[in-house]
């Protein structure tokens, strides 16, 4: 069976332009809440969950700080 979807790759960069994180995710569509869902959307998603891990990888001492856990809801 074919496999309908995107794998993004993010990187957070420093000012010097060294990568402080990298992170990689996916969105299907085989997933059920992408299921009926235009291409280009599963492509965004794709990408800001990318982004999302990636900064999240560098900045959760901030949220660990503030009392609170650092693992996203849905990992």
């Amino acid at each position: 069976s074919e496999i309908i979807g995107y794998e993004a790759r993010a990187n957070a960069v420093r000012r010097d332009g060294s990568i402080a994180s990298s992170a990689e995710s996916m969105c299907l569509k085989t997933e059920k809440l992408w299921q009926n869902r235009e291409i280009f959307q599963i492509r965004s998603m794709a990408q800001t969950r990318a982004c999302a891990k990636a900064l999240r990888n560098v900045f959760s001492w901030v949220v660990v700080l503030a009392g609170y856990k650092a693992d996203a809801a849905e990992e």
